[in-house]
């Protein structure tokens, strides 16, 4: 296990702003860790000790909650809404939120339009 230092947890802080602000383009590991001036495993490792979960998981996370609420609060159609979240197509889109919600993001919307008419 890594010793973390206060000077990591600012990195990975920086980290997270940097892919809060940038979560719908395409990012990579390097991309990530060249931004705070860390090797990309390094990188990688020290992030999922502080936050319990890898880079990725992160982005893949802060993604599909965008993409939620563009689902609900939106009409845009579900390709729109696969590119503006950073995801290549929308059947990637689709396949990766129904793995992770349980549910299309067709179902996703009809359940919540049913919810909140």
């Amino acid at each position: 296990m890594l010793k973390i230092r206060k000077s990591n947890t600012k990195a990975i802080k920086s980290a997270v702003t940097y892919m809060d602000q940038r979560w719908s383009e395409k990012l990579s590991l390097a991309d990530i860790a060249q931004q705070v001036y860390l090797s990309p495993i390094y990188f990688r490792t020290l992030f999922r000790d502080v936050m319990g979960m890898s880079p990725y998981e992160y982005l893949l996370r802060l993604r599909l909650s965008k993409s939620k609420d563009m689902l609900v609060l939106t009409d845009m159609s579900l390709s729109d809404i696969a590119a503006a979240s950073g995801f290549g197509t929308q059947s990637y889109f689709s396949y990766v939120f129904k793995k992770e919600v349980g549910v299309t993001p067709k179902q996703y919307r009809v359940n919540a339009n049913n919810q909140y008419p």
